[in-house]
């Protein structure tokens, strides 16, 4: 139970760290990335808008559409930045020698499409950055661009330096990550200690207390009988009192048990057999030994066995589990009322279910009927000498045999309780 609570621990501890350090390393990188193109994007973006003031001057040269400039004056041939000017049928008027490819395709259909687009691009085994401008008839005439016209500068010093901080974030957050769980292990483990100490201190007072208390409770029921044995001396209201002394000391001595039985459960100190258990007899034989309850109460028992029953368990457990079912529908099926236990397998599974016509359990009760010590109705439970332990110690016996139970029940309309467990592989031959 704490090693699965530590393991949480230790998980929500790395997701949050680690939803820090993607958000910091993407901000860490951003900032970065801006900063190394800071320049060489102004640089771009002075060169398209004095193109543009260009073409605004000089208008009246230019007034023909599809008619602009095959170079830009702005540029220098010793100035470190490459261009490609088209028209608007995409034809290319000029480009520098430098960069050998001419236009790149993407950028040059946002640029005609009415776009400006700068991104970073790899072309001629070296990495750019580009960008794209549309070229507007002057003073605004005309809808679609005249042209377009792209800049280009190289970046590869600033895209080395990107991918050497990106594998530094990776490698950083990878070691963090580690990191961080070696150190979220060591303080879940210190964080739950105390919980840890305090819980093995309550499990071994329950323990103990159950232990101590069943050597009182077998002496006060011996007593008890030693003196009901001379009930005809007794006046009948003591008797009767004497009668109520033997039936809480019973409802006593199976809380004590029960108890116990959960404090071991708790500790670890039960193992279980796993030998070969037919649970069609098991069922069978559990409904011949409580037939003197089902008719102390004039209730209706059948069993109902279909197919091989066969699964790996201790039948000990297996039978202490359909007894508390069996005892259950008893207990909450009024007089008169049918009690059918089923054993059935089919897809690899053996299911036990236990149907009553019994009251029923509130639909918002159904989700703690496993809870320790939970009681939809105290009055009845008590009444019906139950302390609210037996479906834990259930619950508990099947999952310690890899197998799942399901309660389903509305008030008045009974309840059926379902148990499946894996059947046992059958070798051929």
């Amino acid at each position: 139970m704490f090693t699965r609570a530590r393991w949480r621990l230790v998980a929500s501890y790395s997701a949050i760290l680690a939803i820090i350090l993607v958000g910091l390393s993407f901000t860490v990188f951003t900032l970065f990335e801006r900063n190394l193109y800071g320049d060489v994007d102004g640089t771009l973006s002075f060169l398209g808008s004095g193109y543009s003031r260009f073409l605004t001057a000089h208008a009246n040269q230019y007034s023909t559409s599809c008619s602009i400039p095959a170079s830009p004056p702005i540029i220098n041939d010793a100035d470190n930045t490459d261009y490609a000017v088209v028209d608007c049928t995409s034809a290319i008027v000029n480009w520098n020698s430098i960069y050998q490819d001419g236009v790149y395709p993407n950028g040059l259909q946002r640029a005609l499409s009415g776009h400006t687009d700068l991104r970073t691009i790899f072309r001629g085994g070296h990495y750019w950055r580009a960008l794209s401008v549309p070229v507007h008839a002057p003073n605004g005439v005309g809808g679609r661009p005249w042209g377009a016209v792209q800049f280009f500068r190289p970046v590869d010093d600033q895209v080395h330096a990107l991918h050497r901080l990106e594998q530094v974030l990776i490698f950083g957050g990878v070691a963090g990550m580690l990191l961080a769980a070696l150190a979220g292990l060591f303080l879940a483990g210190r964080t739950l200690a105390p919980i840890r100490m305090a819980f093995e201190r309550q499990r071994r007072f329950i323990a103990d207390a159950s232990h101590e208390l069943r050597t009182p409770l077998t002496l006060i029921r011996s007593s008890a009988e030693m003196v009901c044995s001379s009930r005809s001396k007794l006046e009948a209201e003591d008797a009767e009192l004497l009668g109520d002394i033997m039936v809480e000391v019973d409802r006593m001595s199976r809380l004590v048990t029960d108890l116990l039985t959960l404090a071991r459960v708790d500790g670890a100190q039960i193992s279980l057999n796993h030998d070969p258990v037919d649970l069609a007899d098991v069922a069978k034989a559990i409904t011949e030994d409580i037939q003197p309850l089902v008719n102390q109460k004039r209730l209706t028992a059948r069993t109902v066995l279909k197919g091989r029953s066969i699964v790996i368990g201790d039948e000990l457990r297996l039978r202490q589990l359909l007894l508390i079912l069996l005892d259950n529908a008893i207990k909450y099926t009024q007089p008169g009322g049918d009690i059918e236990t089923a054993v059935e397998s089919e897809n690899g599974h053996v299911s036990v279910s236990v149907q009553d016509t019994g009251v029923g359990i509130p639909s918002e009760a159904l989700p703690h009927v496993f809870d320790r010590f939970f009681r939809a109705d105290d009055a009845r439970t008590h009444e019906s000498g139950g302390a609210g332990l037996g479906l834990s110690i259930a619950a508990w016996i099947v999952k310690a045999h890899s197998g799942r139970i399901h309660i389903s029940s509305r008030p008045g309309g009974g309840t059926n309780v379902r148990v499946d467990l894996p059947a046992a592989l059958v070798r051929s031959g």
